[in-house]
């Protein structure tokens, strides 16, 4: 899993927060976007490239930017 911080900076976007239906799967698309690999027993995480987690990351906001009432007006700041 990602830092708490790292991930609550995305997080924070979201409208309604824990309260809003699409928060878990928009934590996992983040996480997804930044991690090649989870940790696992052994291992520790392996997170992917900038270049790659940028573009993965705005790819996470424009899929969620077409579903209604997920992000709030300041998560263009945080994204793009």
């Amino acid at each position: 899993m990602l830092p708490y911080p790292l991930l609550q900076r995305y997080l924070a976007v979201v409208l309604g927060g824990v309260s809003n239906p699409n928060q878990g799967a928009v934590a996992r698309d983040i996480v997804d976007a930044i991690l090649a690999a989870r940790a696992e027993k052994n291992k520790p995480a392996i997170y992917r490239r900038q270049p790659e987690q940028e573009e993965r990351l705005r790819a996470v906001y424009e899929k969620w930017a077409n579903v209604m009432g997920v992000w709030s007006a300041a998560a263009s700041k945080v994204c793009c």
